[in-house]
């Protein structure tokens, strides 16, 4: 049996919850279950305002639309993420400014942001990469300075924190995906988080087509439908409630596969703050004078699934219009040509942690030999 990268659990309640769903009727974007979710989110993240959507990328148009961000705008995007970040900012007419990563955390760069500000810079979405929080006492320090947007990017960061705060609830608007390779999931879901009560009302027409509550079929903004279902909320309502132990969970994964990995010295890992807490996505590693594309197929061959660090966007053809004329782009490059990630999941068993972690060494071994 193949051993996939990622691998959502479905447990007892997901299934009891959603068949209660299902049997009361109520399988559209109304229900109990909706509230309930939202309600458990803001607990656990102790946020004043939870609004579940549709999915991730879904999250990061509503937070740009709330914040009145449109055409003429620009917004700094890092250069390493998965594309919702970047499309989300061209989808709403916005330009997207690339910005340079981090070589050590893989996050956005704070001090290579400021010389790309200009009159027409509106935001930053920062992106909490694999789960690591970003420098955010930095990035707020710029967004004050310039008068700007702060929107975290935490669609891989759920339960991870910045010193005492969980990510996606220190900038302006906080944007989760629950996606079936995330941390808890729904299948196909997100969600916008934020303390600010303005944005948060902004946020519901958004996702309503733009009607409030009060008026039925009356529209005040020119929103979509975003909402996400009583079905899919149920099963987020099962999953919040085993956060703590998924989180563990991917606790010991991450240690096991580091007490073997990372004694070789051309295998690092993500630099993370000593007081900050990063729950792991996907376990990601950079391997150094490694084929990371040989070791791929090498894994595919012993039924082990992995991935590619996400493509750079300044190595997309159709992203090079918003990279800037004066633009490092080694950082992103290192860590594309030598990152992977290996699989990363709850019902991930013992024993396939000791395979997958067996292959890699022997492949390291056999590289090290013919060299």
């Amino acid at each position: 049996m193949k051993i996939p990268v990622a691998k959502p659990h479905v447990g007892y309640y997901e299934k009891k919850f959603s068949k209660d769903a299902i049997d009361n009727g109520w399988i559209s974007s109304n229900g109990k279950y909706i509230e309930k979710f939202e309600q458990q989110l803001k607990k656990k993240l102790k946020a004043k305002n939870c609004v579940v959507c549709s999915n991730g990328t879904v999250a990061l148009v509503m937070a740009l639309q709330a914040l009145g961000i449109g055409r003429g705008d620009e917004v700094l995007v890092p250069d390493v993420s998965f594309t919702a970040t970047i499309n989300s900012v061209i989808n709403v007419g916005a330009k997207p400014v690339i910005s340079e990563i981090d070589k050590e955390t893989w996050c956005i760069d704070p001090k290579k942001i400021v010389n790309k500000i200009t009159k027409k810079t509106k935001a930053i979405i920062c992106v909490h990469l694999y789960g690591n929080p970003c420098e955010m006492e930095e990035l707020i320090k710029i967004k004050k300075k310039y008068n700007l947007f702060l929107i975290e990017d935490a669609a891989e960061s759920f339960g991870s924190k910045f010193k005492k705060k969980f990510t996606s609830t220190i900038g302006d608007i906080g944007c989760i995906s629950f996606f079936g390779n995330k941390t808890i999931s729904t299948g196909e879901g997100g969600c916008c988080v934020t303390n600010n009560k303005k944005f948060y009302k902004k946020l519901l027409l958004i996702r309503n087509n733009g009607i409030d509550k009060k008026k039925r079929y009356f529209s005040h903004f020119p929103g979509l439908n975003f909402k996400m279902t009583n079905v899919q909320a149920a099963i987020g309502f099962a999953q919040i409630k085993k956060l703590n132990q998924f989180i563990k969970k991917r606790k010991l994964i991450e240690k096991k596969y580091d007490e073997k990995l990372i004694e070789f010295n051309n295998i690092f890992r993500q630099k993370i703050q000593l007081e900050h807490k990063k729950v792991e996505w996907l376990y990601t590693l950079v391997i150094e004078n490694c084929n990371i594309n040989k070791l791929i197929k090498y894994l595919e061959k012993n039924n082990i699934e992995t991935r590619r660090i996400f493509y750079p966007f300044h190595q997309m053809p159709i992203y090079k219009k918003y990279v800037p004329k004066k633009f490092d782009k080694k950082n992103s490059n290192y860590i594309f040509d030598n990152g992977i990630s290996l699989p990363t999941f709850y019902d991930l068993k013992e024993v396939e942690i000791k395979k997958i972690i067996n292959k890699i060494i022997l492949f390291q071994k056999k590289a090290i030999h013919s060299n």
